[in-house]
Order: structure tokens, then sequence, then C-alpha cells
């Protein structure tokens, strides 16, 4: 190879070097800006998602409020049905209890009204000598 040659391709190795190191650098540019929108992106979808959660933790605590309050009110509700239904219970048993006794009662009087029948029959208005009893 001539010198001319051998200059002529020197020079073209070091353009296609220049190129090749701008090419390089454009590479290493590039990267950082994707890096750098890279990590843009990334800081604003973390910023979304904490806004999200956020968001989301006020949801739950409102809810668990509004079911808390439900299942009181449940709760009042049931133990109100269940105070009238012993009520009514209470209610009817002393009814009920009310007629045996009256029944008792009306019993107690026959029996005794026909003891004083049976008595009166063999006794005189002394006392019964029988079952020494005075009415």
């Amino acid at each position: 190879m001539s010198d001319t040659q051998q200059s002529k391709a020197s020079e073209r190795f070091n353009q296609l070097s220049a190129h090749a190191t701008e090419a390089q650098n454009e590479i290493k540019a590039s990267a950082a800006k994707n890096r750098a929108d890279l990590s843009k992106q990334v800081d604003r979808a973390r910023e979304a998602a904490d806004t999200r959660t956020a968001a989301l933790k006020s949801y739950v605590s409102k809810e668990k409020e509004k079911a808390s309050d439900h299942w009181s009110g449940v709760q009042d509700s049931w133990q109100n049905l269940t105070s009238k239904a012993h009520g009514r219970a209470d209610d009817k048993h002393a009814e009920q209890d009310a007629k045996h006794a009256e029944h008792r009662a009306e019993r107690a009087e026959r029996d005794a009204s026909f003891s004083r029948r049976s008595h009166d029959r063999h006794s005189n208005t002394s006392g019964c000598t029988a079952c020494r009893t005075s009415w």
C-alpha cells in the first residue's frame, strides 16, 4: 500500500472511529435520558398507587364504620324482638298461671262446700264429733 492510500485509510479509520465514539456518546445520552424518563414514570406510577391506596383505605374505613353501625342496628333489632317475645311469653305464662290459680281456687271452694255439706249431714251445729272440726 502506498503512503497516500495508507493516509486515506488512516483518515477513513479516524473518521469511523470518531463516528463510533459519537454514536457511543449518543447511546449513553439516550440511555441516561431513558433512565430519567423511566424514573419519572416510576415516580408517577408510585404517586398514583399511593393516592389510590389512600383513597381505598378511606373507603374501607367508611365502609367498615357503616358495617359496624349496621351490625349494631341488627343486634339492637334482634334484642328488641327477643325482649318482646319474652315479654309476650311471660304474659302468656302469667295468664295461664292466673287461670290455673282460679281453677284451683274454684276446686278448693267446691271441695270445701262439699266437705261442709258432708259434715253438716252427720253432725250438729256445735261441731263434728267424728272429725272434731268446728265450722
